[in-house]
């Protein structure tokens, strides 16, 4: 048998370090939550704290692993560059007018209709312009509004993912009564999401029971 280079042991280092170490370590804090339903609040805060850490290790290393490919990719064009090829661009960063097009007020009053259809969040600078556009948008009404969101061809990249995450979570607690999403192409990231609309008709006449019912 061939010993493995030294490449491959590098490799296999960088994956344990990376990925499978804290992955495991995160998976053995959850089995232990779970088991275990009368741990004290200080024993289970530990467990919580643990899986939070592995967690930002496991992010590091989508993010080292990112730098790598993208990385790899810029040095083969500038390859093709340099032999006379003409290599296919990367697509230009959105402008703050393509974000604030994707932002509409409806007819109905609270409801702000929000088009992630066709988007892809590829890094936290597009999901911060999307989010800084959207916050901007709805901060000065007077009300919490409701967010109507086509989600159809959308994609999240893995590096945009907490970014993404956390920008919501933050628009949805300081500034919407409600979120709710749609995708009429069965995307991806629809089937992520058990409370998805499979078409925006459902998604607003959800919304309008929601106002009616108080009132709105």
């Amino acid at each position: 048998m061939k010993p493995p280079s030294e490449s491959t042991l590098g490799l296999n280092t960088r994956l344990e370090d990376d990925f499978i170490s804290p992955l495991t370590a995160v998976r053995g804090a959850l089995e232990i939550l779970r088991d275990y339903p009368d741990l004290s609040t200080t024993e289970r805060m530990r467990f919580v704290t643990s899986a939070l850490h592995e967690c930002e290790r496991l992010q590091g290393g989508v993010m080292k692993l990112s730098r790598a490919v993208y990385g790899a990719a810029a040095d083969a064009n500038q390859s093709q560059c340099a032999s006379g090829a003409s290599p296919g661009a990367d697509p230009a960063p959105p402008t703050a007018s393509a974000y604030e097009d994707r932002i509409h007020d409806l007819s109905q009053e609270h409801v702000v209709e929000v088009d992630f259809s066709g988007f892809v969040f590829r890094n936290s600078a597009t999901v911060n312009g999307f989010y800084d556009a959207l916050e901007a948008h709805i901060r000065a009404a007077e009300f919490k509004v409701w967010l109507l969101v086509n989600y159809s061809g959308c994609s999240i990249w893995p590096e945009a993912w907490v970014g993404f995450a956390h920008r919501a979570k933050k628009v949805n607690v300081n500034f919407v009564a409600g979120t709710v999403r749609y995708s009429v192409d069965g995307s991806q990231t629809a089937g992520m999401d058990r409370d998805m609309f499979k078409s925006r008709a459902a998604a607003l006449a959800h919304i309008r029971r929601h106002l009616d019912a108080r009132g709105q």
